[in-house]
Formats: C-alpha cells, sequence, structure tokens
C-alpha cells in the first residue's frame, strides 16, 4: 500500500512533466496570446472543483475489494486516455480549430486526475486514524515535490530534444505503470468484514446522507470554518499571471517549435538587476514554489484530525475542491488584470505593474491573520463532531 501511494503522489508531482510541454505546444506552436494560454491553463482546473462528490461517492459506493483502490485505476485510465490522444491527434497549427480538442482532453484529464487525487488522500487519512498517526500528508507532500523537481528538471531539458507528442507518449507509459501496480494491488484481495457489515446495514443513499451531514458538521465548527475562510479568501483574491509570466520568460525567435531552439528571454531580474536568468529561475522561483506548500499543509492536516470516520474521501476532497475553485477564482482575475493592462504576445512593458498588484494583494490577508488557531483544535471538539456523526448514523440504522 505504502509503494500504491507513494507512486501516486510522486506521478501527481511529476504532472509538471507533460504540462510543461502542454505549455510551450500553446504558446509556439499554436500561438496562443497569454491570456489565452491562462485561461486554458485555469478552465483546465473546473474538474478538480467537484472533487466533493467525487468522495462522497467514493465513500458512499463500496467496489468489491479494497474500495479505494479501484477508484484510482479509474482515475488513471482516464488519464491514460487523454494524455494518449493529445499525443496521437495531428497536430494542427491554427490555434482556433485546436482548441476545442485540446480543451477536451485537458478537462478529461484532470478529471482523472481528481479522481484519482480524492482516492489517494483518502487511503492516507484512513491509514492515520486507523493507527492513529498524525501528520502522514506530510509525506504525501515530500512524494509530490520530488515527483514535481523531477519533472520540471526532466521537462526543461527534453523540450530541447523531443518533440510535446513524445513527452505526453512518455507521461502515458509512466501512468500506465501506475495502472499496472494498481490493478496488482486490487486484483485478488477480498472484501473486508467492516464493508460487508456497512453494505448490508446502509445503502447508497444512506451512506451519502450519513457523509454530507458528518462534512456539515465539521465545517459548522469554528475551529475548522475561520481557517478555511482564510485561506480560500487569501488565494482567491490574488490575481495570478502565471501565463504572461511563462510566456515572457521563455520568448522565443519568430520559428515554429519543431527547430528545437528555445531562447530564454531576458527577464525584468537580468535588466533592472543585473540577476542571471537561471540563477532567478532556481533561487528565487524555486524557493517561491517550494515555500507555496507549507502554506496548505497546515490545513490538510487540521482537516484530517478532525475527519470522522467512513468520511475520509469527502473530508479530504473538500478541501481540495475548495482550494481548486480559490485558484480558479485567482486565475480568472490574472486574465482580467493582464488585459486590463494591455498584456499581450510582445508587448509586456505593464507586466511589472501586474506583478506590483499581485505582490500588494497578497499581503491584505494578513490584515485577519489573527482568525488562525495558534494551535491543534481540543481533543473535546474532535470527539464532539465524531459522536454527532454516529449518532446520525444509529438514527440511520433504526
Amino acid at each position: 500500500m505504502s509503494t500504491l501511494c507513494g507512486l501516486g503522489y510522486w506521478v501527481q508531482g511529476f504532472r509538471c512533466f507533460p504540462w510543461l510541454a502542454l505549455n510551450f505546444h500553446m504558446s509556439h506552436n499554436l500561438k496562443f496570446n497569454p491570456s489565452t494560454l491562462q485561461l486554458v491553463q485555469t478552465s483546465a482546473n473546473l474538474p478538480m472543483v467537484a472533487k466533493p462528490l467525487y468522495g462522497i461517492l467514493a465513500d458512499a459506493f463500496y467496489i468489491e475489494g479494497p474500495h479505494r483502490i479501484p477508484y484510482i485505476c479509474i482515475g488513471v485510465l482516464v488519464q491514460i486516455i487523454s494524455w494518449g490522444q493529445l499525443a496521437l491527434i495531428q497536430v494542427v497549427q491554427v490555434a482556433g480549430q485546436s482548441l476545442p480538442t485540446l480543451m477536451a482532453c485537458v478537462v478529461l484529464g484532470n478529471l482523472g486526475a481528481s479522481i484519482e487525487d480524492v482516492s489517494k488522500d483518502a487511503l492516507v487519512t484512513e491509514y492515520g486514524l486507523k493507527h492513529r498517526i498524525k501528520g502522514l500528508q506530510s509525506y504525501s507532500f515530500m512524494a509530490s515535490a520530488i515527483g514535481g523537481i523531477l519533472g520540471n528538471f526532466l521537462g526543461g531539458y527534453f523540450l530541447l530534444k523531443l518533440k510535446p507528442r513524445t513527452m505526453f507518449l512518455v507521461f502515458s507509459a509512466l501512468l500506465s505503470l501506475q495502472l499496472a501496480i494498481s490493478l496488482s494491488e486490487c486484483i485478488g484481495l477480498p472484501l473486508s468484514e467492516d464493508q460487508n457489515r456497512i453494505r448490508t446495514r446502509q445503502s447508497v443513499s444512506d451512506n451519502i446522507r450519513k457523509n454530507l451531514f458528518g462534512l456539515m458538521i465539521a465545517i459548522g465548527e469554528d475551529t475548522m470554518l475561520m481557517p478555511l475562510t482564510w485561506i480560500v479568501t487569501s488565494i482567491a483574491m490574488v490575481p495570478i499571471l502565471s501565463g504572461p509570466t511563462f510566456c515572457y520568460h521563455t520568448v522565443s525567435e519568430p520559428r515554429s517549435f519543431s527547430d528545437r531552439n528555445v531562447k530564454i528571454g531576458q527577464p525584468i531580474n537580468a535588466d533592472v538587476f543585473r540577476i542571471p536568468n537561471e540563477v532567478f529561475a532556481l533561487c528565487f522561483c524555486g524557493l517561491a514554489e517550494t515555500v507555496a506548500p507549507f502554506k496548505i499543509l497546515p490545513f490538510t492536516i487540521l482537516l484530517a484530525t478532525q475527519c470522522p470516520r467512513g468520511c475520509e474521501g469527502s473530508f479530504s476532497s473538500f478541501l481540495a475542491s475548495i482550494l481548486c475553485l480559490s485558484s480558479i477564482v485567482s486565475g480568472f482575475w490574472g486574465v482580467g488584470l493582464a488585459d486590463l493592462l494591455g498584456i499581450k504576445s510582445g508587448d509586456y512593458s505593464s507586466l511589472p505593474v501586474g506583478i506590483l498588484i499581485q505582490f500588494l494583494a497578497a499581503l491584505l490577508p494578513l490584515g485577519w491573520i489573527h482568525q488562525l488557531p495558534m494551535s491543534h483544535p481540543v481533543e473535546k471538539e474532535i470527539k464532539k463532531c465524531i459522536e454527532e456523526t454516529q449518532g446520525f448514523e444509529e438514527s440511520l440504522a433504526q
């Protein structure tokens, strides 16, 4: 089981490998504007907003065997279909003709990724509750971070050697390996006695009602509601300029991507502060990417400690969903800001103003940071949440 989850989180971080190739394909082959590129990146995350639905269904509807692992297999299979389709379709150089097909593939891929993520998070939460181990989510972040670092390094190297569709095929092959390992874990394992007991006592609809009730109880607690409100607003109110920044840092000569000559543009830091682009990307951007998960990790652990038994999928997916929704809102804010400032291909003169606005917006949530708890919630609050959920479950059984 540790191999299954460890590989799953590593592959989750390694998704930056095909996405880096896709971003270059959209900006250099299809000639997308920075705002259009960011719009595709943001819209592709819409399936992840429905993660609570996937989690509730996974908690309520048991598949024969270890009921979390089949959902992992389904999610990985959907991703293989998505990235394999991107690799096999004919490359179309006209952005307007390729956009619908590309959007369908990336949305399908993120749908499978969200189903897989919910199942992995639920497995980790279940194991931590069963063995009374806190903070297992930090190891998940570690595996994902290792995959992300390796994916970015290999992606940057292979972009100079391979075409994007080849990188899509490489990632599809990696997903196929993950699917084979997941199937080997799943096939032949019997249905546990606890699952048999639950399935005989409650219907799927009763399980869904129980999980929804437990979710509402936990969210209604002040120890949960106030931190969630802070983290969601602190992300949603900051406009992200990922599309314009990516295009600016990867300015290329007017030639096709197949020439395999990608020129790193001379960014603002090189012009003003005389910092080489490679040093800036490795030190400053790398540091920012490393520190970013530390903002989310405490809230993930907080959610896991308050999760009633049987609702692991819906609880872990709820946090992932609202964080994804806040990121989508932030992305759309960034698209609007880029259009307002007139940031487009060949004209990045207003990009420093956009970055300054982004910096000032990130400081605003510090005004209500006092709403965050200084320590873990007291034990009686956790027991209260669990007892209320168990009481509702007993009423369903009657």
